[in-house]
């Protein structure tokens, strides 16, 4: 299976003609939320990662009792709340350096496919 890669590269301006490129893997998303701290006036924005292909491989594994408690115990495992996941589906965390073509195509693409193939479950080819 071909790795499906973000060909838009974001130039972050540093100082004068310094540019960084960064690529980031299609599945990546940074969302941001706000978070109330007590003695700040205003609520603090916060970035929230997440992967779809970790939402998909989750909501794949759903469908079976089995895969629900594989569900319920990766999340545990990254945060103690069984409603918020921070991993990709090669069960590493996900952050703004790491979540790069090169992983997606070597590690997380292919636990996605074994990980389903262990609970006797498919992707139809979209």
């Amino acid at each position: 299976m071909q790795s499906q890669y973000n060909d838009i590269n974001m130039n972050l301006r540093l100082g004068s003609d310094r540019r960084i490129s960064v690529t980031r893997c299609v599945h990546f998303r940074v969302l941001a939320d706000k978070l109330n701290v007590s003695g700040c006036y205003s609520p603090m924005s916060v970035p929230i990662y997440s992967c779809s292909l970790a939402r998909k491989l989750k909501e794949k594994l759903e469908t079976t009792d089995e895969g629900h408690c594989f569900n319920q115990l990766c999340q545990e495992i990254y945060t103690g709340d069984p409603d918020i996941s921070h991993g990709g589906p090669d069960l590493e965390i996900l952050s703004t350096g790491r979540c790069t073509p090169d992983r997606c195509a070597k590690s997380c693409e292919p636990c996605f496919h074994h990980i389903l193939e262990e609970f006797g479950l498919t992707v139809k080819s979209e």
